[in-house]
């Protein structure tokens, strides 16, 4: 019986030790679990203030651009890294990219030929538009909020601004597949070239009271301030052109008998007319790719990379008139195009990343930042 004993003392003795093994082993297994993410949870943090480092050092950048008179961000991705900068953030680095929202369409603002062009389906259009117009009265193939309040989780039109690009899925006949599935052609989704964020002020570029006004201003000022680009006698031109034919939009004066495309081209930008409609949220062609061009009203893939070659060729478009140095663009074109085209952006998406090589800890940070009068507001930020 004592040998019994013995051997079940023994046993026992053997399970507990096995057992004080198996628990050591896991509290050890735990301590390193929780000390791994601890040191995660670390290098994020790490990750996201070498980001945040990122989007304020693009805000320079970005209130540079919008101080130009031109903004033009070149040909290739605009990026800013800490390593190009020789910036030492502690084992950490950025990569910022700089992307002009007004290389965009703006849904929120595009009239509904863009609208169309852009979705290829004119009904989608008018349900765009009937989202955000003030009024709950339908286009003719459009929503209101009879139409949603009638669905199975029903809810009002909207009747305002998209807020985010991801609201048109709200929107009727519009799905996430349409939004975000890329095209094999531009190699980019239709949420690529799309934007809701147009400037807060959307009127026309700064020293707008010393513009021109071509339709109503008298003879006399006109040969004060524009005689150094046009002569008395194309100036009693555009007199004589616009009693008998009022013009609507500055764009219009390309039409004018005997008026130089090339002196046109050199006057546009101080030109106006006052009482006109002002184009909100218009896109840049010194930062739209020709994806974005070609679904304007008034043009085709041809014009949108005639736009780029000059661009690329020349430099930056000084102004919306010097599209009349490209000869395939014709004064009809011309008159079409313009209205929706501007040279100068305000509002930039900023996405910046940063990073630990030793880890391979990451954090990215989206924002989109408005310059106004010279100082950037954030109208977006996302970690």
């Amino acid at each position: 019986m004592a040998g019994n004993n013995r051997g079940i003392a023994l046993i026992l003795v053997l399970w507990i030790m096995l057992a004080l093994v198996l628990l050591s082993a896991g509290v050890g297994m735990l301590a390193r679990t929780e000390s791994h993410i601890a040191r995660n949870h670390a290098d994020r943090q790490r990750c996201r203030w070498a980001a945040r480092t990122g989007v304020y050092r693009a805000i320079a950048d970005v209130k540079t651009l919008a101080g130009e008179r031109a903004t033009y961000l070149g040909e290739e991705p605009y990026t800013l890294s800490s390593n190009d900068l020789q910036m030492n953030l502690d084992g950490c680095s950025f990569e910022a990219a700089i992307e002009d929202e007004g290389g965009r369409i703006n849904i929120n603002t595009a009239s509904n030929e863009t609208l169309a062009n852009l979705f290829g389906n004119s009904e989608i259009a008018d349900c765009i538009v009937d989202w955000r117009d003030i009024n709950d009265i339908p286009g003719p193939l459009g929503a209101e909020s009879v139409y949603y309040s009638s669905l199975s989780m029903p809810y009002r039109c909207k009747n305002a601004d998209f807020d985010t690009v991801d609201e048109l899925m709200l929107v009727k006949g519009i799905t996430r597949d349409m939004l975000y599935t890329v095209s094999g052609e531009s190699g980019c989704s239709l949420a690529d070239v799309i934007t809701v964020y147009a400037p807060a002020d959307a009127s026309r570029p700064s020293g707008s009271s010393q513009l021109i006004d071509i339709q109503n201003d008298s003879r006399q000022r006109l040969r004060s301030t524009l005689g150094d680009v046009l002569s008395n006698l194309e100036i009693d031109a555009i007199v004589n052109y616009r009693s008998r034919m009022p013009l609507r939009s500055v764009a219009q004066i390309v039409r004018v008998p005997g008026l130089p495309r090339a002196k046109v081209a050199r006057i546009y930008d101080r030109l106006t007319i006052r009482g006109a409609t002002v184009q909100a949220g218009a896109t840049n062609i010194n930062t739209a790719p020709a994806a974005v061009l070609e679904i304007l009203p008034g043009m085709d893939s041809n014009i949108a990379q005639a736009i780029i070659d000059y661009r690329v060729a020349s430099g930056p478009f000084e102004s919306v008139g010097s599209l009349l140095y490209i000869n395939s663009i014709t004064n009809n074109t011309f008159v079409s195009i313009a209205p929706y085209l501007t040279v100068k952006s305000a509002v930039f998406r900023v996405t910046s990343t940063g990073r630990i090589e030793k880890t391979g800890a990451s954090a990215t940070i989206a924002a989109v930042l408005e310059v106004i009068n010279g100082q950037a507001r954030i109208r977006y930020w996302q970690e």
